[in-house]
């Protein structure tokens, strides 16, 4: 359970905390920012009252213990747009890995930055597994192709994972695979927002990264892929990334299709 508290000998009444609040928490009382009385949602801990305080006054708690702020700086945390811009565009999908193994530190790091990812009403609960173990990567690849045997969209991947050529897994040293509860609705987007913030920073670090939207459709039709791999039976897969230090070089921005955007 999250919820604010207000110290109030930092507080200075400026109700910033007040107007950002999505659950309408705080409220001012005797010209100080105070819990309301009667609120009409729980706290979601997001942190909104938090991060827009200028006295630092208000902190999230969950349960017994406040939740530490992290020591970011972030006087000028913007991104000027053209350089973003061709971060973005500059961003490829890699199907094409060197054997070099992604080095486990570097991972953790990324999963400390991707914790910040939107999640519905702040649910915080994208999970996710990583495989390196080459019997495990090859299981789920052949998993992966037996499924698609069996599909009528998929099935020359099947075919084609027969013959010796790993379209499933692209022969990646490593397999990032998102999962969520399965009986909450926003999972698959709160797993599929992560899964694109991770896809950005694996990029810059260096690593290139390639959607498995096979892992999800499959875990959509065997719930059973959960227990193969260890998870929770109450959890499902909802997307994966295929990573690795890419094996091919992109030099320049492919064209794209105009946007398809209307005005009302």
């Amino acid at each position: 359970m999250f919820y604010p508290r207000i110290d109030a000998d930092k507080c200075v009444g400026c109700s910033a905390c007040v107007k950002v609040c999505p659950s309408s928490q705080l409220c001012l009382r005797e010209g100080k920012a105070a819990v309301c009385a009667a609120v009409p949602r729980p706290c979601h801990g997001c942190g909104h009252c938090s991060a827009v305080c200028p006295q630092d006054a208000v902190g999230i708690w969950q349960d017994d213990h406040e939740l530490e702020k992290p020591s970011v700086e972030c006087g000028n945390w913007r991104i000027p747009a053209d350089r973003l811009a061709v971060f973005l565009q500059m961003r490829r999908s890699v199907r094409f890995f060197s054997p070099r193994p992604v080095d486990k530190s570097l991972l953790l790091e990324l999963f400390d930055k991707v914790r910040w990812a939107p999640t519905a009403c702040n649910r915080q609960d994208v999970g996710w597994l990583v495989l390196t173990e080459p019997d495990l990567r090859k299981r789920l690849g052949e998993a992966i192709a037996e499924w698609a045997l069996t599909s009528e969209n998929y099935r020359s991947i099947g075919e084609e994972y027969r013959r010796g050529h790993d379209t499933a897994l692209r022969n990646a040293p490593c397999v990032i695979l998102a999962h969520g509860p399965a009986e909450v609705p926003t999972s698959v987007q709160d797993c599929a927002v992560a899964l694109e913030d991770m896809e950005l920073l694996l990029a810059s670090a260096g690593l290139g990264s390639c959607w498995s939207g096979l892992v999800a459709h499959m875990a959509a039709e065997r719930p059973d892929l959960t227990t193969f791999l260890g998870i929770d039976e109450e959890r499902q897969i909802f997307g994966g990334l295929m990573v690795g230090w890419p094996d091919v070089t992109f030099r320049r921005v492919p064209p794209r299709k105009a946007p398809a955007v209307v005005w009302k």
